[in-house]
């Protein structure tokens, strides 16, 4: 009597056991081993179909099917790898990752295969793995391949795009060749279009090819690219593109290439002179293809030149060492091909005149360093008849050896004048009141020495016998030590 594969027994004999009995013990054998079949394992996967083939440029699908035999309900996530492109091909599971089943049950999940346009025919598989999230079943896992053949639509592809030079120098050139293989089994016509992008961005677009390529045989075509001075550095990319008489995109490939980054700043000096200053211009070029950013020129002149040192461009910093004044500008951005001009004078006069100059600084310090002052003028002619305008002038310096700021000046026309709105320099504000037009000018700084010169037009609103009496101007100022301070002029009186 035959038994199942995993169990024989061979009855051998009937001396001491009666046919009954041994019917009843290969009974048994067979119960018992028809009740324990081999262990399932806790989870299996498989794919639908294993093996796919995709053409370039198009998506494919297949399904990643997740069984749990275990007896409770569990979470399984799910992974493929490669992750990332592969060989031209992208995996991609859909966005449940994550696959929740129940107890001696099933779920399905998508994953997507997509093909870049430049892929070349190749054969390969990437692996998906379902994993138990659980602390308790940790270890339970299981993996299945898909299988993935990639191929070309058309008999007629780009099979090689050629450069010599990947790492290309400013004002350097490199030799370009597309190589287009006929597969097929005739001579036509095909329009291959080849362009230099970075970034996406198109750069160069080359002269198109119109190739005529016998069967089973391969057109070429060539180009040359040239970067420029200033062309910027990085990664660019050199793409072919195939397509056919009507128009078609047949095919595409393409490369990267970098162009090299170089740093390099130029800097020229020119030195003038008159009787009374020398003049120096520092241009810096930036003759490389980076940005170059927050870099500084710098200047050392003797501590006895530093104090005929005047800069037509405002220096950063000064610093004093070893009897010597090192300046500093600050140059925030330089593009390439950019220039940057520094400018300063070193004034000084012959020393026949020194003494002149000595007795002017001294005269001058002396007369105008207290404080800043305004004086107040009129130009007139004639009898004050009604109607008539007068030109006033108001003229404000700053006599002192610092810079003063929100300077307000006023000056008020009486009853008997008014306004004439035409004016020569600054307008001011003006506001009429009861005891007649009140004039606000405002400038927001002066700089030592410097003056500023007001004029306004009033006229007569009657005859005036005897005189007018035009009051004091004034004027409110910020010094350098942030004290509010006040001047006024002298009044004036017009016969």
């Amino acid at each position: 009597m035959h038994l199942p594969a995993r169990g024989r027994v061979v009855m051998a004999g009937t001396r001491a056991i009666s046919c009954i009995a041994v019917l009843m013990v290969v009974a048994g054998v067979c119960f018992s081993v028809s009740s324990h079949p081999a262990a399932a394992a806790p989870v299996a996967l498989s794919i639908a179909p294993s093996d796919i083939s995709i053409n370039n440029s198009e998506i494919k699908s297949v399904d990643v099917i997740v069984t749990n035999n275990q007896n409770f309900p569990d979470t399984f996530s799910l992974s493929v790898w490669p992750s990332t492109m592969w060989a031209g091909i992208t995996p991609n599971l859909e966005k449940d990752k994550i696959v929740n089943l129940g107890a001696m049950s099933s779920g399905t999940a998508k994953l997507y295969f997509s093909v870049a346009p430049d892929a070349q025919p190749i054969a390969t598989s990437f692996l998906v793995t379902a994993a138990s999230t659980s602390v308790l079943t940790e270890n339970v896992s299981a993996s299945a391949t898909a299988n993935v053949v990639t191929q070309r639509k058309t008999y007629v592809y780009v099979s090689d795009v050629f450069i010599d030079n990947y790492a290309l120098e400013p004002e350097g050139c490199m030799n370009i060749r597309i190589d287009v293989t006929n597969l097929g089994e005739k001579a036509e016509s095909y329009k291959l279009s080849t362009t230099v992008t970075k970034d996406k961005a198109p750069v160069q677009r080359m002269d198109d090819y119109t190739l005529v390529i016998s069967s089973k045989s391969v057109g070429s075509a060539a180009h040359s690219y040239c970067a420029g001075k200033y062309t910027p550095w990085g990664t660019y990319t050199l793409s072919a593109t195939l397509k056919n008489t009507l128009n078609d995109l047949l095919d595409t490939q393409s490369k990267n290439f970098n162009i090299v980054e170089k740093s390099d700043l130029v800097y020229a000096k020119t030195v003038s002179y008159t009787p009374f200053a020398q003049t120096k211009v520092i241009i810096v070029t930036n003759e490389g293809n980076r940005v170059e950013k927050d870099f500084y020129v710098t200047e050392t002149v003797s501590g006895i030149a530093s104090k005929l040192f005047y800069p037509v461009t405002e220096p950063a910093s000064a610093e004093s060492a070893d009897g010597k004044v090192t300046y500093r500008w600050r140059i925030s951005q330089l593009t390439p091909g950019e220039q940057a001009t520094v400018t300063y004078e070193i004034r000084f006069v012959s020393i026949w005149i020194s003494g002149l100059l000595i007795a002017i600084v001294v005269f001058v310090a002396f007369t105008y360093v207290y404080s800043p002052r305004i004086s107040k003028g009129f130009v007139m002619t004639g009898p004050l008849k009604r109607g008539k305008e007068m030109p006033v002038l108001i003229e404000v310096r700053n006599s002192t050896l610092h810079e003063i700021r929100n300077i307000v000046v006023s000056d008020t026309i009486p009853a008997l004048a008014s306004l004439v709105e035409k004016f020569d320099t600054m307008k001011p504000d003006a506001k009429k009141t009861d005891s007649g037009t009140d004039l606000v000018w405002r400038i927001k700084s002066l700089k030592p020495l410097e003056e500023r010169v007001l004029t306004y037009r009033l006229k007569t609103n009657v005859d005036v016998i005897g005189s007018l009496r035009l009051p004091r101007a004034g004027m409110e100022y910020l010094n350098h030590r942030h004290q509010v301070k006040m001047a006024s002029s002298r009044a004036i009186e017009l016969k």
